[in-house]
């Protein structure tokens, strides 16, 4: 199997759990999105990911830390539209 065979099954598997909306938790924890090699997959894939994953939380303190957690990786790494993102959904999802 070539590197791009193995990419194509990773982003297909964490497709498939998003829209089944099933092991979002497992993909999360385990952080799958990293062994995507495109940039802006990974990005694309890492914010959906954190936004099905907040969705499914009841608690309001958890949903604050997971996306403070985000929004604080993506200002550190430089990625300031996908750090927006992260505070325009964090003030969707606190009231």
């Amino acid at each position: 199997m070539s590197i791009e065979e193995v990419q194509a099954s990773i982003v297909s598997y964490i497709q498939d759990a998003i829209e089944s909306d099933e092991g979002i938790e497992g993909i999360y924890d385990k952080q799958l999105w990293l062994q995507i090699e495109d940039d802006q997959t990974r990005e694309e894939l890492h914010y959906v990911i954190v936004e099905s994953y907040v969705k499914d939380l009841q608690d309001q303190e958890e949903i604050i830390d997971v996306m403070s957690l985000y929004i604080l990786e993506k200002e550190t790494l430089g990625e300031n539209n996908w750090a927006q993102k992260g505070k325009e959904l964090l003030s969707s999802m606190v009231e």
